[in-house]
């Protein structure tokens, strides 16, 4: 917790938004920068969120770090510290032409939920 706490202080967020919603499902995806690698691509978050009546449940998420699905990410944690502060309404869309967007000469890799 504390370590996604750093990252998203620090900044190292660099994106956070949706990629589709409608009125019980919000899929999202973050981006965070590699702590042991800042100049490499950064670290894909997706997600997916459901909305009821009680607010929100993570449904699914993972990160492509190696430690994205043991439960025991700090990217993961960082988006969903972001999605607390900031809440829901914040999100903005991410297209697939976004999705396109160089990183260092890299394009990021195809995100799938």
């Amino acid at each position: 917790m504390v370590e996604g706490e750093n990252i998203l202080n620090s900044g190292h967020l660099i994106n956070c938004g949706y990629i589709s919603k409608d009125l019980k499902e919000i899929n999202i995806l973050g981006m965070c920068l590699q702590t042991s690698a800042i100049r490499d691509k950064p670290h894909n978050i997706t997600g997916s969120l459901q909305l009821n009546e009680n607010g929100l449940k993570v449904t699914k998420i993972s990160c492509t770090c190696k430690a994205g699905n043991s439960q025991k990410c700090k990217h993961i944690v960082s988006t969903l510290l972001y999605l607390n502060r900031n809440g829901i309404s914040s999100l903005e869309p991410i297209s697939q032409t976004d999705l396109k967007c160089s990183w260092s000469g890299h394009y990021l890799d195809e995100v799938k939920i």
